[in-house]
C-alpha cells in the first residue's frame, strides 16, 4: 500500500538501494500502542478539532430536466 499512496519503494534502502526484507507486521492495535510507547513516538489519535461554529451554504442554480417528446 505504501508503494501505491506514497510512491516508496519500501523494498529498497533508501541509503544503498539494497533489498529490505520484512520482519514483523503488528496488527493488534494494543499491540502498536504499547511499541510506539515505548519507542517514545506518540502513541495517542490527536484531538479532534472543534466544529466549525458557522456552517456553509450552498447555492444551486435551478435547471429544469430536459423532457423528450414521445412520438
Amino acid at each position: 500500500m505504501l508503494a501505491r499512496v506514497f510512491k516508496v519503494d519500501v523494498t529498497k534502502c533508501p541509503s544503498c538501494g539494497g533489498d529490505l526484507a520484512k520482519i514483523a507486521a503488528i496488527t493488534d492495535p494494543m499491540a502498536a500502542r504499547r511499541y510506539l510507547k515505548h519507542a517514545g513516538i506518540p502513541h495517542d489519535a490527536p484531538a479532534r478539532a472543534p466544529p466549525r461554529s458557522v456552517q456553509g451554504e450552498f447555492e444551486f442554480e435551478y435547471a429544469p430536466f430536459p423532457t423528450y417528446d414521445q412520438d
